[in-house]
């Protein structure tokens, strides 16, 4: 994918201050997260034989029969776990397509990743598919205010999961209890591994959050680390989208850096400008 040119993007997980922790409880404050991977189980080597009348593609176990006209050929597999679209190359050495996921339970929507097969023995042709895998990430921040008191919020950067929610904290003994109306998660701290587990995703076993720093915390902050921000343009890279600088259209560059400086520079538990997107 490529990456748009002037993007910021910054969702702020809203927060809900409760009753002072207890001494000993003073462990459970701080920057927690988690991450967890997936992806379809099709995957890996794509193997399609076109020696018979019948054209039959094998992969991850299944067993499609390929379509085919002319140049172009395709297949779809079972129970829409997957799908093939492609074409034989003007010199009729590969075959080149996009391999179609099936929508998932994070990615709702079917991506197509490029495939590329190259010719193993006269008609059978061979290649790698790669498709996109999900990353879930949660942030959960628990932080002592001025006045003592002490609050959580939770931020999912991929989906906006809980979007602005607001949460009481409470806790007895290691379990930690976040409420907010009639929606309640519970969690438990392991002193072992010095961990949280909450279980924030339906049907998934419950997550396990280790401590971060901030510079650690990527979707918590629009930047981890680096230089002060200064406005580059950016590259063309032909692929449709022109680009160009800001004083070609009259803009100046030197606001537009300040602004994205606050914007990097804020702490994401008191940005009193509550910024969703620029």
């Amino acid at each position: 994918m490529k990456p748009l040119a002037f993007i910021f993007f910054l969702v702020l997980g809203g927060m809900l201050w409760s009753q002072t922790l207890n001494a000993s409880d003073e462990k459970f404050l701080g920057l927690w997260g988690a991450e967890q991977m997936s992806g379809p189980i099709v995957r890996g080597e794509l193997t399609i034989d076109t020696r018979e009348k019948e054209w039959h593609a094998y992969i991850a176990g299944f067993d499609a029969v390929v379509e085919h006209h002319e140049k172009q050929l395709g297949f779809r597999l079972a129970r829409d776990q997957g799908e093939f679209r492609g074409r034989f190359t003007t010199d009729q050495e590969q075959i080149v397509g996009q391999w179609i996921q099936a929508a998932g339970f994070t990615l709702k929507q079917r991506y197509a990743s490029p495939v590329r097969l190259k010719e193993l023995v006269a008609g059978v042709w061979r290649g790698a598919v790669a498709p996109l895998d999900s990353r879930i990430t949660f942030l959960l921040m628990i932080d002592r205010k001025g006045d003592r008191s002490v609050g959580a919020y939770i931020r999912n950067p991929e989906h906006n999961w809980f979007g602005r929610g607001t949460y009481a904290l409470s806790t007895t003994g290691t379990t930690i209890t976040l409420k907010r109306g009639e929606q309640q998660l519970e969690g438990r701290y392991e002193a072992e591994s010095d961990s949280l587990l909450f279980g924030l995703v339906d049907g998934a076993p419950p997550l396990r959050f280790t401590r971060r720093k901030r510079e650690e915390a990527l979707g918590l902050v629009p930047r981890l680390a680096g230089l002060a921000y200064r406005w580059q343009q950016p590259i063309d890279e032909n692929d449709g989208w022109r680009t160009g600088s800001l004083t070609e259209v009259r803009l100046d560059p030197k606001p537009l850096a300040e602004l994205v400086g606050k914007i990097l520079a804020a702490d994401p538990a008191e940005n009193g400008l509550n910024i969703r997107a620029c």
